[in-house]
């Protein structure tokens, strides 16, 4: 059996879709993210993480500015 990845907060896999309905997509976009009182798991599509990209440069002005950690790589 083919050991699955450990998934760290806020990174972003690929899935595919084990037991998909013939209108289902193939894979999907998969992540943890800060939920109330603990981590929750989300699935996203192709098109809805362009759409959300999309709208974050049309809307930069609201984005919140990255960690100082982060800018170091």
């Amino acid at each position: 059996m083919k050991k699955k990845p450990r998934v760290k907060l806020g990174r972003l896999f690929v899935v595919f879709n084990n037991r998909k309905h013939k209108a289902a997509n193939k894979s999907y976009i998969f992540t943890y993210l800060e939920g109330k009182n603990t981590p929750a798991p989300y699935m996203f599509t192709d098109s809805q993480l362009k759409e959300a990209r999309e709208r974050a440069i049309k809307n930069s002005e609201d984005c919140l500015p990255l960690s100082k950690w982060w800018r170091l790589w």
